[in-house]
C-alpha cells in the first residue's frame, strides 16, 4: 500500500496540541472528516506523552502552552533521533513575525494561523506529509545507495576479476578496480592515466577495434537486441609477462539510443589457457605418436613384402653381370679366332653385322644398365629400411645410436621434398653414440627440414641451400639445420616455439611442430634453440647431452 493509499484511509496520525480547547475541538473535527487519525492533547506534557506512544507522522502544534512551551516541545521534538523528521506546523496568531522566525528556526516547516480556514490547514497537512514521505523515501534511496556503494566497493577491491568502465569516444578508462595490480602489476591509476588501447597486445587491440566497430554499426541501425560480448584478450604486465583474460562486456546506451558507455569485467584464464594448450598439444603428441606406430605397422610390412623379391632382384642382376662379362670374354675370343683364320671373306661378314647390330654401343650400355639397376635396387632397399628405422613402434626405447645415421635415415625419407627446392649439404663430424629416442629425433629432425625447405620456397629462390652439420664437445653433441630461406622478424623468433603459433596460411600448419620438437629436446636433457636474419635465412641449433638424463623419454 503507497502512501498515498494511507493518508487515504486514515492512516496517517496527526497530533493537534493546543490549549485551547474550542480551537482544538475544531481542528480535530475539520482533520478527522479527512480521513486522519487525530491525537488532541491540551499542553505540551500530553503532546510528549501522546509522540512518544502514537508516534505521529505530523504535530500540529500552538505556541503559547501552559508548563512546556510550543518552542520547548518543539526543540524537544527535534532534538530527538526518533521524532526528529516529524514534520512540526507551529500555530499563531495572524501577524505574529517575531515568533514565526523564530519557530521556522527551530525546525518547523510552516505556520498556520487560527482560527483556520479547513480547506486550508488540510491542504497545509498534505502537502507536509507528502513533503516528508518523499524525503524519507529520499533517505532510504540514499542509504541503500550506500550500501550498495559500499558491498560494490568491497567486491571491486577484494575480487580476483578486474571491474572497469570505459568512455567509449575518448578511449579512456573511467574506473578500474585496484585488483588490477594483482593481475598486472600497474595500479588502478596508471592503467586509467593511459589510452585503452594500451591494456592491450596489438593483436587483442585488432581484435576488440573490430567487437566495437561491429557493434556501433549494430547500435546505429536500431539493433539493441544484444549489447553484451564476451572475449578472451591478451593484456601486457609490468614485469614484460602477458596474462590472458575473458572479459565480459556491456555497452550502455542513454534513452535516445546513444552509446554512453562500456561496462565489463576481466577474469584471469591464463592459468587456463595453459592447461587447454598442453592438453591439445599432448593430443597433438599422442596422435602423432599414433600416426608414427602406424607408419611403423606400415614399414614392417613394407619390408617383408618387397625386401623378399628386391633381394632376389639384386641377386639375379648381380648374376646377369657376371653372365654379361662371360659373353663379353667368349664374343672377343671369338671374333679374335675369325680374324686369325684368314678368311677375309668371313671376318668382313662378321664386322658388319656386328656393326649393323650396334654391338659395340650394346656392350658399353648394358653395364651400365646393370650398374643403373643394381643402384637402384639397393636404393629401394635402403629406403625400407630407413623408413623402418625412422618409425619404428619401440618409441619409448632410450638407446645408443648414430645421430648422422638418424639424420641420413631422415634425409633418405624426405629428399624427393628437398631437392626441387634446395642443394643439400651435409657437414658431419665424427659423433660419439648418443643414448636417446632415436624415433623422436628423427621425427625433430624431419620437422626441421621440412621447415627449411618451405623457409625456401617461402623466399622464391630457385635453388635455396639447406645445410646439416654435426659436431661434438666432451658433453654434448649439436646438430644445425640451416636454410638460405625467408628467414624470421625478432617478434616470430620470439614466440616460434609457442604452441600453435605458425606463419604459414591457415590450412598450412598447425603451429605444433616446432613446439613439440622443442619439448622432445627438453625431456632429452638438451636444448634448441634459433638464430634468424629476416630476408636470409634460419638456422635451428639442437644441443643434446652425450648421456640421457632420463631412462624413458
Amino acid at each position: 500500500m503507497s502512501e498515498q493509499d494511507k493518508t487515504d484511509t486514515g492512516s496517517s496520525k496527526v497530533l493537534v496540541v493546543d490549549d485551547s480547547k474550542a480551537a482544538l475541538k475544531l481542528m480535530t473535527a475539520q482533520i478527522s472528516r479527512s480521513g486522519y487519525t487525530v491525537f488532541a492533547a491540551e499542553t505540551g506534557e500530553e503532546g510528549l506523552e501522546i509522540i512518544s506512544r502514537h508516534l505521529p507522522d505530523l504535530v500540529l502544534l500552538d505556541i503559547n502552552l501552559p508548563g512546556i512551551s510550543g518552542f520547548d516541545l518543539l526543540e524537544r521534538i527535534k532534538g530527538s533521533p526518533e521524532t526528529a523528521a516529524i514534520p512540526v506546523i507551529m500555530i499563531s496568531a495572524a501577524g505574529d513575525l517575531n515568533n514565526q522566525v523564530m519557530g521556522f528556526a527551530s525546525g518547523a516547516v510552516d505556520f498556520v494561523t487560527k482560527p483556520s480556514m479547513e480547506p486550508f490547514l488540510l491542504a497545509r497537512i498534505k502537502l507536509h506529509l507528502e513533503l516528508a514521505r518523499t524525503r524519507n523515501e529520499l533517505e532510504r534511496s540514499n542509504q541503500e545507495l550506500k550500501v550498495s556503494k559500499a558491498r560494490y566497493q568491497l567486491i571491486a577491491d577484494n575480487g580476483t576479476d578486474v571491474i572497469w568502465s570505459l568512455e567509449p569516444h575518448s578511449g579512456r578508462l573511467t574506473y578500474v578496480s585496484p585488483t588490477v595490480y594483482r593481475l598486472r602489476g600497474y595500479t588502478a591509476e596508471e592503467v586509467m592515466a593511459r589510452h585503452a588501447d594500451e591494456s592491450l597486445t596489438p593483436q587483442s587491440q585488432d581484435l576488440v577495434n573490430r567487437v566495437i566497430a561491429d557493434k556501433l554499426a549494430e547500435i546505429a541501425f536500431g539493433d539493441h537486441s544484444n549489447l553484451s560480448v564476451q572475449l578472451e584478450l591478451e593484456q601486457p604486465c609490468r614485469d614484460g609477462s602477458t596474462v590472458w583474460v575473458e572479459v565480459s562486456a556491456s555497452f550502455v546506451l542513454d534513452e535516445s539510443g546513444t552509446l554512453i558507455e562500456i561496462v565489463g569485467i576481466a577474469r584471469d584464464i591464463t592459468e587456463r589457457r595453459k592447461a587447454e594448450a598442453s592438453l591439445r598439444e599432448l593430443q597433438a603428441q599422442l596422435l602423432q605418436n599414433e600416426k608414427m606406430a602406424s607408419i611403423g605397422q606400415l614399414a614392417a610390412g613394407i619390408a617383408h613384402e618387397i625386401n623378399n623379391p628386391m633381394g632376389f632382384i639384386n641377386s639375379n642382376l648381380t648374376t646377369l653381370c657376371k653372365y654379361i662379362d662371360k659373353f663379353d670374354r667368349y664374343i672377343g675370343t671369338l671374333e679374335a679366332h675369325i680374324g686369325e683364320s684368314g678368311n677375309d671373306e668371313a671376318v668382313q661378314n662378321i664386322m658388319q653385322k656386328r656393326k649393323e647390330l650396334k654391338l659395340d654401343y650394346v656392350q658399353r650400355d648394358v653395364h651400365s644398365l646393370l650398374d643403373e639397376s643394381i643402384e637402384g635396387a639397393e636404393r629401394v632397399m635402403k629406403i625400407v629400411q630407413d623408413l623402418k628405422t625412422f618409425s619404428r613402434a619401440d618409441s619409448s626405447t632410450m638407446e645408443e645410436a648414430n645421430i648422422n645415421q638418424c639424420l641420413d635415415s631422415t634425409i633418405n625419407i624426405i629428399w624427393n621434398q628437398i631437392k626441387y627446392v634446395a642443394e643439400l649439404v651435409r657437414d658431419y663430424s665424427e659423433l660419439p653414440l648418443v643414448v636417446c629416442n632415436a624415433q623422436q629425433l628423427n621425427q625433430v629432425f624431419l620437422n626441421l627440414l621440412v621447415n627449411a625447405s618451405h623457409a625456401i620456397q617461402a623466399k622464391g629462390e630457385e635453388n635455396g641451400t639447406v645445410t646439416v652439420s654435426t659436431w661434438a664437445d666432451h658433453q654434448n653433441i649439436y646438430i644445425a639445420v640451416s636454410d638460405t630461406g625467408c628467414g624470421m622478424s625478432k617478434e616470430v623468433q620470439a614466440r616460434i616455439f609457442e604452441p600453435f603459433f605458425t606463419t604459414k596460411d591457415v590450412g598450412k600448419g598447425t603451429g605444433l611442430g616446432l613446439s613439440i620438437s622443442f619439448e622432445i629436446i627438453k625431456k632429452h636433457g638438451g636444448e634448441l634453440t634459433v638464430e634468424s636474419i629476416e630476408g636470409e635465412g634460419s638456422t635451428f641449433t639442437i644441443r643434446l647431452p652425450i648421456e640421457a638424463g632420463e631412462k624413458e623419454v
